[in-house]
């Protein structure tokens, strides 16, 4: 007879081999519903309430354009919560408690006092990043009229430190800083996350004029989460501009930047859009530093840059960048070779995506989930308490539907009918049911959160990525899901930069069309330079990726800076029944006893089918960074691996999406007692 073991211990590399690929596991965190409209105002069913400003004496114009927000998941239990600034008052972080009560509604509660991020100062544009790779996001703000910004590290435990200074990051100045967005991106592909942030209307001349419009380089493996300003080293140094009233100075006035590879070289460019037609393109030489090659570009074209987004609109492979403006948005078609077309009035009927009203805050979005990337911009320009003290624009907030490439208005029909004056706008799937939600933070009142409850049988598929060599959330990953064989392939950068004074969520979204059946091909090529295939993924849920890297990368990252001693691999640095080998294969934290390995849906099974036995266990869907593998032993002593087994890949069968059945035909035992295991091996190539 052949009894079924199941087996976790290690088997060490040889000398020949290394690690090939990474791995997968899947989670389903969506919500039956019956949609019954397009986007609907669900601001105050969330618990959402504040106003963004309170009236304070002697306002500035900048105080009209101010109105920030971020999303992220700081507290890493699956629901994005929301950081919004505010001006005359304190930040404002809300937790978001998932769904409760009888109608299952998601409400987000203020937990801003306990968490330690409500800061005394006028707060504008903000940004969630795991700066030190400890696996949770930290909070950086910056700040108007103010001698610095502020980043909040993320202690673990729901509450946060302000570490700014500590760490080189708060930009100390004897000039006021007007701190517009910050923008974070791994620029020199260390594994670890810089940043740069923006300002308007800053003179460049002074000592302490690298402080602002600063591009800040994490000092990585020594450092992590430490930071030197390298704006004049990199040459990120922006052109700006004199104007009349500030005759003989040169003022920057950016508002957005942006880390995204444009010319498909796998080196995060820099993207800057400013006001008074100064936005400029920052090519990545590779080495540190950067490169503006001026008009030939064919970009900073918009006569008033504010806000700003990048996706593949057209689906052919290259990133497009749409730059707000007032009344001439521009959409930048990415011709390739570092050249861009201006297609703003040529995408659409009427003035397609050019006169829109006073535009700032903007985001790609599939909100049908159609697998093509619509468009929406808010907009505005207005003093509530007084309306004669600057020149006003009241104006919709605008949403562009692609069809095929051509950009049609749809705001009302969409739902989107406020004339707020809306400033930050961020997209999120706040309340995990598949379809992507929009928040606008507006100046002066209160925020608008419009929930997605559009009407579709489209299928969609989500994805994270947990970076064990890039940075911990694989920023500046890029992914093509290609969701049927011979069909199109869809293009997402993964991202942590501003859209004006606001962040989205980092996980990428990919809306599907009504195909049926599992998506074809998922390509994840990693900041690390690392490329990884996962095939026949399961759609209608989000997933979790890990990047492959060998154990000894891995060590490597949990350093004695986060992780005083590991203890080798059979050690169990937690104390929670698992060896390191076991954290390391399924990606769990072995400084957390919490963080457990889900075996239970392994769960082998013995069968005697057609004269020989079959082996059927579930494995990890994709978990390519080791192999599962059948042994064989008569005594519990020495085991054999049974090499040349057929195995056949079925479909996904565990209700979460997790793991897919694997079966494997044994040989008959021939009257000898036989016991059998399934064993996690790390495989591994040669290193030459």
């Amino acid at each position: 007879m052949i009894r079924s073991l199941l087996s976790y211990a290690p088997v060490l590399p040889s000398a020949s081999k290394r690690l090939v690929v990474g791995w997968v596991l899947c989670g389903l965190f969506g919500w039956a519903s019956n949609l019954s409209a397009q986007f609907v105002d669900a601001t105050l069913e969330s618990g959402i309430f504040h106003e963004q400003m309170v009236a304070i004496e002697e306002e500035q114009i900048i105080h009209f354009q101010s109105g920030g927000a971020a999303a992220g998941d700081f507290d890493g239990d699956g629901w994005v919560d929301l950081f919004v600034t505010r001006v005359g008052a304190p930040d404002i972080l809300y937790r978001n408690l998932g769904r409760s009560g009888p109608q299952g509604v998601v409400t987000f509660q203020d937990i801003t006092s306990r968490a330690g991020v409500g800061g005394s100062y006028h707060s504008n544009g903000a940004a969630w990043a795991d700066i030190d790779n400890d696996g949770d996001l930290d909070l950086y703000v910056t700040t108007l009229y103010h001698n610095r910004f502020y980043l909040y590290l993320n202690n673990g435990d729901g509450t946060f430190s302000e570490e700014g200074t500590a760490r080189g990051a708060d930009l100390a100045s004897g000039i006021e800083h007007h701190g517009f967005s910050v923008s974070f991106g791994d620029y020199d592909r260390d594994g670890y996350l810089d940043f740069h942030v923006s300002e308007w209307e800053v003179p460049q001349t002074g000592p302490d004029a690298a402080q602002h419009n600063a591009l800040m380089r994490n000092l990585g493996a020594p450092a992590p989460g430490y930071f030197s300003n390298q704006t004049l080293a990199a040459g990120v140094g922006l052109n700006g501009l004199e104007r009349p009233s500030t005759p003989g100075v040169r003022n920057d006035f950016a508002f957005t930047s942006r880390f995204n590879d444009m010319d498909n070289d796998g080196w995060p460019d820099l993207l800057v859009a400013a006001d008074y037609r100064t936005s400029q393109l920052f090519w990545n030489r590779g080495d540190g530093t950067f490169v503006d090659e001026g008009a030939a570009t064919g970009v900073g074209l918009d006569g008033n840059g504010m806000g700003a987004d990048v996706g593949d609109f057209d689906g052919d492979g290259l990133l497009d960048w749409f730059v707000t403006s007032i009344s001439d948005n521009r959409l930048y078609r990415n011709l390739g070779e570092r050249r861009f077309e201006d297609v703003s009035l040529s995408v659409g009927p009427g003035p397609g995506v050019s006169g829109a009203g006073w535009g700032w805050g903007t985001a790609f979005l599939d909100g049908d989930n159609d697998g093509d990337l619509d468009l929406v911009m808010t907009n505005g320009h207005q003093d509530l308490d007084n309306p004669s003290r600057i020149l006003e624009s009241i104006d919709q907030t605008t949403y562009w539907r692609n069809d095929d490439g051509v950009y049609q208005r749809f705001s009302d029909a969409m739902g989107f009918t406020d004339r707020d004056p809306g400033k930050g706008l961020l997209v999120f799937d706040y309340d995990n049911d598949g379809d992507l939600d929009v928040f606008i933070a507006n100046c002066q009142t209160k925020p608008i959160l419009y929930r997605n409850d559009t009407v579709t049988d489209n299928r969609w598929l989500r994805v994270n990525l947990v970076g064990r060599k890039s940075n911990s959330h694989g920023i500046g990953a890029r992914l093509e899901l290609q969701a049927e064989p011979d069909g199109p392939v869809q293009l997402r950068e993964v991202s942590a930069s501003s859209h004006f004074l606001a962040q989205s969520e980092v996980t990428s979204h990919f809306g599907l069309g009504d195909f049926t059946g599992n998506a074809h091909q998922l390509t994840v090529r990693w900041p690390s330079g690392v490329v990884q295939t996962l095939s026949n993924l399961p759609v209608d849920r989000e997933i979790r990726i890990l990047e492959p890297v060998t154990y000894q990368e891995w060590e490597t990252r949990l350093s004695p800076r986060t992780l005083p001693y590991l203890g080798g691999r059979d050690a169990d640095f937690d104390s929670d029944g698992f060896s390191n080998f076991m954290e390391y294969l399924f990606a769990t934290d072995p400084r957390d006893a919490g963080d457990l390995p889900e075996l239970e849906w392994i769960d082998p099974r013995l069968d005697w089918v057609d004269g020989a036995y079959r082996i059927s266990y579930q494995r990890p869907l994709g978990a390519a960074d080791r192999r599962f593998v059948c042994e064989l032993s008569s005594d519990l002593d020495v085991w054999k691996e049974f090499v040349g087994t057929p195995q056949t890949v079925q479909a996904i069968d565990s209700p979460d999406g997790r793991y897919q059945w694997v079966e494997a035909n044994l040989p008959a035992a021939q009257g000898t007692s036989w016991f059998l295991r399934v064993r996690a091996v790390e495989t591994v190539i040669d290193s030459e």
